[in-house]
């Protein structure tokens, strides 16, 4: 059997018309992409793999009215990406707004356990590069104050052409090894107090083995002082108890 795969939940967002879905086409498998995308009604979700892992993706739906929704699914994920139509500069303050909010929900603000700190991580795409007026990725990262906003956790922005592919691979890339990163931190962390707990209880029962019988030698010295002439031959028997108690302490 082969090697199971590394599980990941994404959750895709940004405003309507900003391309997710066409992102989101282009990430999955030749065969499994669609000729024709259609803007999202709500939310749908993809299931595709990539190298080593397995993911999982809810593509939210970017009117206004469905962006409520965005929140009830990030309780479990485990990496954001954000679309930004880098063309559209009368809706960049929206856009600020909207990531602002995000950044202000407790599933996202955490940090994710076992991993010394670490926050979920965001992917931005300056999509429509192709366009005249389109901003730059550097541009995006000044007009939006990505920097400051996320001082506290990885992210990372690609310009992206959807409907050709361009810069989705890239920025995708980056994002799962992240992850990846991520869950190996968190794996290592879990075994490495695996291993301390077992070294542990080893040590703990070589003391207490030891400690029983230093006090039966020791009793054996008591009741020779006392002229009641005890071998040590005749204590050796009590070695056997000495470790039974071990086994039964340490288990």
């Amino acid at each position: 059997m082969g090697q199971s795969k590394t599980k990941l939940h994404i959750i895709t967002c940004g405003l309507d018309n900003s391309g997710k879905s066409s992102i989101i086409n282009r990430l999955k498998p030749t065969a499994l992409q669609s000729e024709h995308i259609s803007a999202t009604v709500g939310y749908n979700v993809e299931v595709f793999e990539k190298g080593s892992a397995k993911f999982t993706v809810f593509d939210m739906g970017g009117a206004k009215k469905f962006r409520g929704l965005w929140e009830t699914y990030y309780e479990n994920i485990n990496g954001i990406i954000f679309v930004v139509d880098s063309s559209d500069e009368l809706r960049l303050c929206v856009v600020k707004e909207e990531i602002e909010l995000m950044l202000q929900h407790p599933d996202i603000a955490r940090e994710l356990p076992k991993t010394n700190g670490a926050k979920i991580p965001f992917l931005f795409y300056a999509n429509k590069m192709d366009l005249p007026n389109a901003k730059t990725a550097a541009e995006l990262v000044d007009l939006l104050d990505l920097t400051t906003l996320m001082a506290d956790r990885p992210f990372n922005i690609f310009a992206s052409n959807a409907l050709k592919g361009t810069g989705v691979n890239e920025g995708f890339f980056w994002l799962q090894n992240t992850l990846l990163r991520q869950s190996n931190t968190i794996s290592s962390s879990s075994s490495s107090r695996g291993g301390r707990g077992r070294g542990t209880d080893a040590i703990e029962f070589i003391y207490l083995f030891i400690f029983l019988l230093l006090s039966l030698l020791f009793l054996h010295s008591f009741i020779h002082r006392s002229n009641k002439i005890v071998s040590v031959t005749q204590l050796t028997p009590f070695a056997p108890v000495c470790l039974s108690m071990c086994v039964l302490r340490s288990a």
